[in-house]
């Protein structure tokens, strides 16, 4: 993978964490660069934990799935796609959009926050865009605060 530009850490420490947040980024792996090694497991970097986990296709996250990583503990989740009219299964970036969007939605009637799921989009990906795309999301966490669904022991 070549130099790595966060400290891996293990999911006990990202979990610790009270005053970073925790995402999970999850991307398809059409979005990223043929030259990147796939990321996965978790990373520290500044202000936040990631985890990352790679998917064939954007297309299969499902609700279920973003709703169990948030109950899990994660602040926030990241579902990064390839562009529109680039998918290698022809529409699965938009079937992924309507999933995220009708999480949000369902967060959003929790008042949970919609903010707490986003979706990007990208191509040609490496560890340091994906790595900037979840730095990206770490103001809007903290305004939301920690997950509420984290509970004491976690």
């Amino acid at each position: 993978m070549g130099k790595s530009l966060g400290k891996r850490a293990g999911m006990k420490d990202a979990n610790r964490s009270v005053t970073m947040p925790r995402i999970v980024v999850v991307y398809c792996r059409n979005a990223v660069s043929s030259a990147a090694e796939l990321l996965e497991g978790p990373y520290t970097v500044k202000g936040l934990n990631a985890f990352f986990a790679a998917l064939p296709c954007s297309s299969k996250i499902e609700p279920s799935y973003l709703l169990k990583i948030l109950a899990d503990g994660a602040d926030g989740v990241l579902v990064v796609a390839c562009p529109e009219g680039h998918c290698r299964f022809m529409v699965g970036n938009v079937r992924a959009e309507k999933r995220v969007n009708y999480v949000r939605s369902l967060l959003d009637k929790a008042k949970m926050g919609a903010e707490r799921l986003t979706l990007e989009r990208g191509e040609n990906l490496t560890e340091k865009d994906l790595l900037s795309l979840a730095q990206r999301r770490v103001e809007p966490l903290k305004i939301l605060g920690p997950n509420p669904m984290k509970g004491d022991g976690k």
